[in-house]
């Protein structure tokens, strides 16, 4: 690497402070340290880049610089995007830049999976996550997803899922309208699923176990019935989905791993 001459006593080196935000220019929004943003791509035609803003430095001349982690669209892994990947899905990464803040364009929100499928509305600027993304060694974190019914598929938040006919799981199907509707009305007017989540809710929330907070208790009431979906089929594997598999140039430990037999009794209603 070439020497750079030092700089001379005349031209002191520019302190930088930290600011406690940024106000995007040409509106009112404050943007702070901790909150999600999208910034100005390099081309023309791509989507906005997104980004965790970690702080925000400025200098004597009025020069402001956003230290942001970014966040990577499944297109710009070494694996690329699968079939499973949902239109708003993004990766967190440990990438961590400095760039001007005169980029950022506007805020955005990047949920979790489990908050995500909860929004009644998804409004443009909701995004979600649910892998961790090294950028130096394209590894993701978890490396393994579960799959659904015959297609061997995670699932996608952008495809609709049905009942499956042949195996009584789930399979994703897309325009499917007449199926879902039939469905949907097929269904015998009925309050057994009230029921048994209120069954569940009170072997969660107990008299032994009155302490639990409303959010802890709702908590253990979703992990409870994912657990009674695992174990509907104790004597069939449950099949995982390596993320990460086709970005590596040997196959050998791609494969589907396997859960151990689960069980959970449920008191009856």
């Amino acid at each position: 690497m070439a020497k750079t001459k030092s700089r001379s006593l005349s031209h002191p080196v520019a302190k930088k402070r930290k600011l406690e935000f940024y106000t995007i220019k040409g509106s009112n929004k404050v943007i702070r340290f901790g909150e999600t943003v999208l910034m100005r791509p390099s081309g023309k035609n791509q989507a906005p880049y997104v980004a965790r803003v970690q702080r925000f430095e400025g200098d004597a001349e009025g020069n402001v610089k956003a230290i942001v982690i970014w966040y990577y669209r499944p297109e710009e892994t070494i694996a690329g995007r699968k079939p499973f990947h949902g239109k708003k899905e993004l990766f967190s990464s440990d990438d961590v830049d400095s760039q001007s803040a005169d980029k950022i364009l506007d805020k955005c929100i990047v949920h979790s999976y489990k908050r995500y499928t909860s929004l009644e509305d998804v409004r443009p600027e909701d995004y979600f996550c649910r892998f961790d993304y090294n950028h130096a060694t394209g590894c993701f974190t978890p490396d393994a997803v579960l799959v659904y019914c015959k297609c061997e598929m995670p699932s996608n938040l952008d495809v609709l899922m049905v009942q499956c006919e042949a195996c009584k799981d789930c399979e994703t199907r897309q325009g499917s309208y007449s199926m879902v509707r039939a469905h949907l009305l097929g269904q015998p007017s009925s309050s057994s699923c009230g029921e048994r989540n209120w069954s569940t809710y009170a072997f969660i929330h107990s008299l032994r176990r009155n302490k639990l907070t409303t959010s802890r208790a709702q908590d253990l009431v979703y992990i409870h019935n994912n657990l009674q979906l695992l174990s509907r089929n104790p004597n069939d594997d449950v099949k995982m989905w390596d993320v990460g598999g086709d970005a590596f140039d040997s196959m050998e430990d791609v494969r589907f791993l396997e859960f151990a037999d689960l069980s959970l009794d449920e008191p009856g209603i």
